[in-house]
């Protein structure tokens, strides 16, 4: 009998032990991820030429009125650098808190500004990078320079600040490339989507994708510091380019981990149910896209992006 309740008060112990070992062994599942299985194979077009794209993520809120100037100017570097730019709006922090309980904006009428754009993929990225502890808006181009002390992956927005940055590597041959292929099934508001990661040159690390989903063309409220009183106060201001949610998540899955060589590619398969709206705001399939970055997971930089639209 001493025998037994030593074998089961070691057994216990073990247990015990391994239990505390185990870490989030339940973790969260996005309650909007579909079933692949479901999805048709893609069908990935022969690529022969290779265009570097830029990720540019600008940090933003509706109450915050210097941000409609950083949208301006992401609209002129995509202009100048038309389709190869991935633009993404993301809501954050204290200038994209709706109203309540955030104050009425001076001259906001009664009820303005109750939209909340914020995500939690888009709270993650302030928390790691910071960019409301500065004050919006904040951009940043393909995560480069990332320093959590000095703060220089952010890029100064005025006097085309951010398509000067651009100019300094876009014409550099790409490391990498993604290819997007999206199959979007109407009757259950589901979008498939099939995702290539392709490496260019040889490397070594540990690469990961993220995929995420956007919407553009959202009517809403906007202080707009490039008007004059009342007028700054705008109720149809168009926000483009707006993080809704991520399809995988965050910080997304692993693409490569170690000596990468050039040639070696990666497909990647996910469903997403786009729900009627987020937080109250409609979604419009028809306005929606799915982007796609691989990054370094040491230094967070980009390497090479992507969007498609859901509906192709």
């Amino acid at each position: 009998m001493k025998h037994l309740i030593s074998s089961f008060l070691l057994l216990l112990t073990i247990t015990i032990i391994s239990c505390d070992r185990v870490e989030n062994p339940y973790p969260p599942v996005n309650p909007n991820a579909g079933d692949t299985s479901a999805c048709d194979t893609a069908v990935f077009p022969n690529v022969t030429t290779h265009i570097r794209k830029v990720l540019v993520e600008d940090f933003t809120g509706h109450t915050c009125g210097n941000c409609p100037k950083a949208a301006a100017e992401l609209k002129y570097c995509d202009s100048v650098y038309s389709g190869q730019i991935i633009p993404l709006a993301i809501h954050v922090g204290y200038f994209a808190e709706p109203c309540p309980p955030h104050a009425l904006p001076a001259g906001a009428p009664a009820g303005s500004f109750p939209a909340d754009f914020r995500t939690t993929v888009g709270d993650d990225y302030n928390a790691t990078f910071q960019a409301g502890l500065l004050g919006l808006p904040q951009g940043m181009i393909n995560r480069k320079n990332f320093d959590a002390t000095n703060y220089t992956h952010f890029v100064n927005y005025p006097s085309h600040g951010w398509t000067n940055f651009v100019s300094t590597f876009i014409n550099d041959p790409p490391v990498a490339d993604i290819h997007i292929v999206n199959d979007f099934n109407a009757s259950t508001n589901t979008v498939c989507t099939s995702i290539k990661t392709e490496f260019l040159t040889n490397m070594n690390g540990n690469y990961k994708l993220v995929v995420l989903l956007t919407q553009d063309s959202i009517t809403a409220w906007q202080v707009d510091y490039r008007l004059s009183p009342p007028a700054d106060i705008v109720q149809n201001y168009v926000h483009r380019h707006v993080l809704r949610d991520a399809v995988n998540s965050a910080w997304g899955d692993d693409v490569a981990n170690g000596a990468v060589t050039n040639g070696q590619s990666v497909i990647k398969k996910y469903a997403y149910n786009i729900p009627a709206d987020f937080k109250g705001i409609p979604t419009h399939t028809e306005h929606m896209h799915i982007v796609a970055y691989i990054y370094d997971a040491a230094t967070y930089e980009v390497l090479q992006a992507e969007e498609a639209k859901v509906m192709p």
